[in-house]
């Protein structure tokens, strides 16, 4: 009956009521972030169970009207909340990833370090990506340690390179030394073999 509805009704405004004042602090726990979907689902039901009742009583219609409203608002409010804790768990990682990825770079002699470093970079920012439609700074915030990714790719292979250069360096010389002397060894009376050499 509708007053039944009607007391259905109530109970799942007041535990949304609740539900929302919970998830407003900062941080909110987890498992109340967790539960707020449940509660805007029981105020779902309620209304769905008193729709019946709307077109023989006006009180419950405005009252079912009103219900409608805030679980609109509410699930938004909800979804937001949950966003925005998503977002700075994410804030956190990438933050942890930057400064280890930031001091292995920096140093110059462990390029495995480095390159592992940054890969965990990587993989912090790709894994927040999706987040960045839901929020303009944490948006900029993944652009910005994409762009470090990208330099410190750079410098480790820049220095990757410039390291196995300076290990050949001493290798072309020898071979260059040797070359010289056999080239230097050869004129018109040279042997096949001595022409060989130098080949």
């Amino acid at each position: 009956d509708v007053t039944t509805s009607q007391n259905q009704l109530e109970a799942a405004l007041g535990a949304l009521a609740k539900a929302v004042e919970r998830i407003s602090v900062d941080p909110p726990a987890a498992a109340d972030l967790d539960a707020a979907p449940a509660v805007l689902e029981a105020l779902k039901a309620a209304i769905d169970a008193g729709a019946s009742n709307e077109a023989r009583d006006l009180t419950y219609a405005k009252a079912a009207l009103h219900a409608r409203k805030e679980l609109r608002k509410q699930r938004d409010y909800v979804e937001q909340r949950r966003a925005m804790v998503n977002i700075h768990k994410h804030r956190r990682l990438i933050d942890a990833a930057l400064a280890q990825a930031n001091t292995a770079v920096a140093n110059a002699t462990d390029l495995q370090t480095a390159h592992q470093a940054i890969a965990a970079l990587k993989d912090a920012v790709d894994s927040a990506r999706p987040l960045t439609k839901q929020d303009e700074k944490f948006a900029a915030y993944v652009k910005e340690a994409d762009a470090t990714v990208t330099k410190h790719e750079k410098a480790t292979d820049d220095r990757l390179t410039a390291g196995a250069v300076a290990k050949m360096r001493p290798v072309l010389g020898e071979h260059r030394e040797k070359l010289a002397a056999q080239m230097s060894a050869l004129n018109a009376n040279s042997t096949d073999a001595q022409f060989g050499a130098g080949e």
